[in-house]
């Protein structure tokens, strides 16, 4: 008989979901309250473990949908059909672990407004491959990665399509300086055609002792603006005008955070401070996107309080501050 810590686990499950509401206008004021929405679903999912550091999983589905809502004069219509797929592995490569991901992504949208129909079609793909190594002293990580974006619609201001190509690498370093001190810190690299080189540190360390631990951290991360707003998802792209090409977007953060852990309860409180300079912004006025030369900035303060018994847990959570501008 196999000892069960080498037996060979295999699964393979598959689901299917179909759900459907009428539109519908409860106060009479001639705008819909509820939205009409029909949808079917379809996904499967497969794992692999051999017990001895290989593993895998994946999964796949499609989705259908229909959307409808608004009112006479303002009414919207959303036909979107979509499938996705992902794969993860993991396995011993001497003495380090090899992993690595990808996805894949395809949408088609069909949207009728009052005066016209709008299609559209997204693609993204994502792929990494990582090596990683796990010590008594140090934990670290290095990969490759690429991700490949497209936005495709007939009409302006698209005529034939967005697509974004990024390749990268990345290294991650995590190192136990002293029995209350842990420092980590990490580093992306990213490469566009159009706008060449972009390097993401961050950087944190942990002080802990007792029941009591603080953390900061601080980093800079970019990225390539797409034509996907919450303005664009709600008007379409018709009516868009795009000034100028859109820079690069780079956001910097710095945030503290002090816990106290005991067997039945936990404590945070976080700090947090953000600012995403040259950011991409739709003008509701004029329905222009375009690079603003002014930061966009928040921050605020989290405090987050969970209570554990043997059969409950209790969780509260509360931002008390948060400003932005």
């Amino acid at each position: 008989m196999v000892p069960e810590e080498y037996r060979v686990i295999n699964r393979a499950i598959a689901l299917i979901d179909n759900d459907w509401q009428d539109e519908r206008d409860v106060d009479d004021d001639g705008w819909s309250d509820i939205p009409g929405q029909s949808r079917g679903t379809a996904r499967t999912r497969v794992f692999y473990d051999n017990r001895r550091g290989k593993s895998a999983s994946g999964t796949a589905g499609v989705t259908f949908e229909k959307r409808s809502g608004g009112s006479a004069f303002a009414h919207q219509d959303l036909e979107s059909k979509e499938a996705d797929g992902a794969l993860f592995g993991q396995m011993p490569f001497g003495k380090y672990t090899l992993s690595g991901a990808a996805t894949l992504f395809v949408q088609s949208r069909a949207r009728d407004f009052t005066d016209r129909r709008e299609h559209e079609r997204r693609q993204s793909s994502t792929i990494e491959i990582n090596l990683s190594q796990r010590t008594l002293r140090n934990t670290w990580l290095v990969g490759i990665a690429s991700e490949w974006f497209a936005n495709r619609t007939p009409t302006d201001p698209l005529p034939s399509a967005y697509v974004y190509t990024g390749p990268s690498i990345y290294a991650h370093d995590e190192l136990p300086v002293t029995s209350w001190l842990t420092a980590s810190g990490s580093a992306r690299l990213d490469y566009h055609l159009d706008d060449g080189a972009h390097l993401s540190p961050r950087g944190s360390a942990l002080v802990h002792g007792g029941p009591w631990a603080a953390r900061i951290s601080g980093g800079r991360s970019y990225s390539k603006p797409k034509q996907l707003t919450e303005e664009t998802e709600a008007a379409g792209f018709a009516g868009l005008t795009i000034i100028g090409p859109l820079d690069p977007e780079y956001a910097d953060s710095v945030s503290a955070d002090l816990t106290h852990t005991t067997r039945a309860s936990i404590v945070s409180v976080t700090v947090f401070r953000a600012q995403v300079n040259h950011p991409t912004l739709v003008d509701r006025t004029t329905y222009t996107l375009r690079t603003q030369e002014q930061p966009v900035k928040s921050g605020g303060v989290e405090l987050l309080g969970m209570l554990r018994k043997a059969k409950w847990v209790r969780t509260a959570r509360r931002p008390s501050s948060i400003t932005a501008r």
